[in-house]
């Protein structure tokens, strides 16, 4: 018989919601979880039946099964069903480069309070030295679900004060998110030495353009093995009735993984964690809807990539004096120049560059001393250049560097 698959949902039948929800968000469940009738069901030929074959029963408004041993459906457990549509559906992970595929930047090691590690991951410490080192990790077995390309060591040393900290933090764009949500973080850890634990917070950031005063929502503390495992903890966020966002659009939601806070560390980071010379592995990181955590959302590294270029983009010459960017030469010491970026970028970056970076003009050769942002937005960048004298004003120009050279385009909170 012929029959045609799930419509938009909820566009002919009325499911219940927990059934309606589980079709709207996988389509693997969609496609082959098929709504019909009792009289419909039961028409089906044998060419039509296989065993575990499944169904939304619309008469019953029940999941059935059908067992091919006794030739009997049977109801099964919506609730087995839509927890196995969550557990796999794509997207769930609001966080980006948990797994700390991505590093633009190549950092292997730094101790600079406030630098960024792996991508839109940053360091934040008060006291001692703390070390946020992108490390290879040996070989895990089972214990993680894939073999890392990288993970991320923090060691702390000499925290000592009651007001010293230690944590990694990511921004989440929008305050918005998940906002009146019960939220599940999870992440694989292990220790050093010892069982110390490691504090989640999340910090409601409303902006600095008239935005209201961050909230601060500790989420809970997991004890530490020496050996990998899973974590997670379970909180929910406020909703922001009553707030105020800021206009400035650099409102977000913070996620902070604490290593280490004395007991005056700040409004809610310490959580009885404690001051802890330790060091920390810590890989697939996940911030999901819901009080389970689910498997971990392993996006591709080239999915990764281009979503960490919304905040960072950096653009290495692998070729000696490749040409970069065009445009044309406004004075003999200036010229504009346009570079396209590679996808839109969170604000209008700010740019930077490393190496001797020259702009050419068909004729003359002339060392770059400056670049700034001219008319750059948050899709195109437009630079002005500042060089040594020998352009000619109105001839067309182009960048090129030595191999190793970059230019950064930088949008992070």
């Amino acid at each position: 018989m012929a029959y045609e698959l799930y419509p938009a949902v909820d566009e002919v039948y009325n499911f219940p919601p927990e059934i309606r929800n589980a079709l709207a968000i996988s389509p693997q469940l969609r496609n082959t979880v098929i709504p019909m009738t009792t009289a419909l069901r039961n028409s089906l030929t044998s060419g039509e039946l296989w065993d575990g074959r499944t169904i939304a029963n619309t008469t019953t408004d029940h999941l059935e099964r059908y067992d091919a041993g006794t030739s009997l459906w049977r109801q099964v457990s919506e609730a087995a069903d839509i927890s196995t549509a969550l557990s796999t559906r794509a997207g769930r992970n609001r966080i980006l480069n948990g797994d700390f595929s991505v590093n633009q930047r190549s950092v292997t090691s730094t101790t600079t309070n406030t630098e960024f590690g792996h991508d839109h991951w940053k360091l934040y410490y008060v006291g001692g030295t703390t070390t946020y080192s992108a490390v290879s990790p040996p070989f895990a077995g089972a214990a993680l679900p894939e073999q890392p390309r990288s993970c991320v060591t923090l060691s702390t040393t000499g925290q000592s004060l009651a007001t010293h900290y230690a944590m990694i933090t990511q921004g989440i764009e929008s305050v918005r998110t998940l906002s009146g949500k019960t939220v599940t973080v999870s992440f694989w850890a292990k220790a050093l030495s010892g069982t110390p634990k490691i504090g989640v917070q999340f910090d409601q950031y409303f902006g600095l353009s008239g935005g209201s005063s961050t909230v601060f929502i500790p989420a809970g503390t997991v004890t530490l093995a020496t050996s990998w495992a899973k974590y997670s903890v379970t909180v929910t966020l406020p909703t922001l009735a009553g707030k105020t966002i800021g206009t400035g659009g650099d409102d977000a939601l913070w996620v902070d993984l604490v290593v280490s806070a004395g007991t005056s560390a700040g409004t809610t980071l310490s959580q009885g964690i404690g001051l802890q010379n330790n060091s920390f592995d810590i890989w697939g990181v996940q911030v999901e809807e819901g009080s389970t955590a689910t498997i971990f959302d392993q996006r591709t590294y080239a999915e990764e990539l281009q979503a960490c270029k919304r905040f960072f983009y950096r653009r290495i010459m692998g070729v000696h004096l490749a040409k970069v960017g065009m445009g044309v030469v406004t004075a003999t010491t200036q010229a504009l120049i346009a570079f396209p970026l590679p996808v839109q970028m969170r604000i209008s970056p700010e740019v930077s560059f490393s190496g001797n970076w020259q702009a050419y003009d068909g004729s003359a050769v002339a060392s770059v001393t400056t670049i700034v942002k001219d008319t750059t937005d948050a899709q195109f960048a437009g630079l002005l250049v500042t060089t040594a004298a020998g352009l000619t004003v109105g001839r067309a120009v182009y960048l090129h560097s030595p191999v190793g050279s970059h230019i950064d385009f930088n949008a992070e909170y």
